[in-house]
Order: C-alpha cells, then structure tokens, then sequence
C-alpha cells in the first residue's frame, strides 16, 4: 500500500509513517511499526474530529521543499531531519533557506551556485548587486537611463536576514555569509582600495 503521515502521541514530532492497507468509506486501515519493531493495526476515521488525519508522505527527499509534491506539517519535519541526518543541515524553500543546526563542521558544497548553504545565499545575494550595478554603469549619466535601469533591475543594495532562537546556528551562519562575500571581493575591481579593511575584518570575524 501507499505510505501516509497519521497522528501519534508517542512520537516526539506528533506524527509517524504509516503503511495504508485498505479504505473503504471514511474509513482507512494503516499498519505501523511500534518501538519494539512489531506490526500494530490502526483504523481511522477520516470523519471523527479526533486524530483523523492521514496525510500522503513524499517518495524522495528534496533540497528545495518547493519540489515536494505534498507539502504539510510532517511532509516538511521529515524532509528537514532526514537530510540533517545525513549531514545536509541546509534546505531551500524557494529563495528561503532554512538550517538545522548541526553541532558540527558539514563538508561545504562544491557549487555554491546550486546546493542550500549560508554561502549560497550570499553568493546570491552578491550576483543579484553585481547584475544591478552593471545595468547602471552602463546606463551611464543619463537620469532617464538610470531610471529605467533602477525601476527593471532593482537597487543595488542586498540584504540577508538570518533569524532563528537562541542556539540554532545565527552566528556561524552569519560568518559563513559575510566570509563569503569577502573572499568575493578578490576579483571586484571596484572594491580594490578596500581591499585590505576587507580581510582584517574577515580575521575578526572567523576569530569570534
């Protein structure tokens, strides 16, 4: 049978996979596993105001949940674990990215282009301003130009925002952004003179 996410008071999300066997009406029979491994037989009605929720689970995992085909509650706590557990801590969601902290240093992606990471967003971050800058330049000194220029690409300026509770990871995530960014500025031709400034404040900041 098909898997789905039901209502569990023994799990610590709330929810836990199960195996659908049959339905018939409102009602749906699904196995699931207890802690000793053994199989329990649950029936639910979909109708009853009291855990009868049974959600479709997602076949594969996604490093973008905007890919998933179901996209609830335990759809997004399970792709969000499972890849924290395999040492994937980062996870789009569209232009959002969302971390789990994982207590360790993570092997960083090869393409900071494609795969979730602090430094990815920063890399963003950076092309978008890099794109908008050189629509100005080449909008020259015309208010007009420069105008349209403003109105079609955007401002030039970026900003990151990293929020989170205390513990999960906002510091290393901001440090990971912002070294990002310095290490960029080795081949920006306009940042030369601030250059220096640059990487004594990247000092600092792998330092804290």
């Amino acid at each position: 049978g098909s898997s789905a996410w039901v209502k569990s008071s023994e799990s610590e999300s709330g929810w836990e996979l199960a195996e659908v066997l049959s339905r018939c009406g409102s009602s749906v029979t699904i196995r699931t596993k207890t802690h000793e491994g053994t199989d329990k037989l649950r029936v639910i009605d979909l109708d009853s105001q009291h855990n009868s929720v049974c959600l479709p689970a997602n076949e594969e995992l996604a490093m973008d949940m905007t890919e998933l085909h179901f996209t609830h509650e335990p759809a997004i706590i399970h792709n969000l674990r499972s890849r924290a557990e395999a040492k994937e801590p980062y996870t789009f969601i569209g232009s959002v990215l969302v971390s789990i902290n994982p207590l360790q240093r993570v092997p960083e992606p090869a393409d900071f282009e494609i795969y979730p990471h602090p430094r990815t967003m920063a890399e963003r971050a950076y092309n978008k301003m890099e794109f908008a800058r050189s629509q100005l330049v080449n909008a020259g000194e015309d208010p007009v130009n420069v105008a349209k220029a403003l109105k079609e690409f955007g401002p030039i300026n970026q900003s990151i925002l990293i929020s989170g509770e205390s513990g999960s990871g906002k510091t290393e995530s901001a440090k990971r952004v912002l070294i990002h960014l310095v290490d960029r500025q080795e081949y920006d031709e306009f940042t030369l003179e601030a250059r220096p400034d640059l990487y004594d404040f990247q000092e600092k900041i792998i330092g804290s």
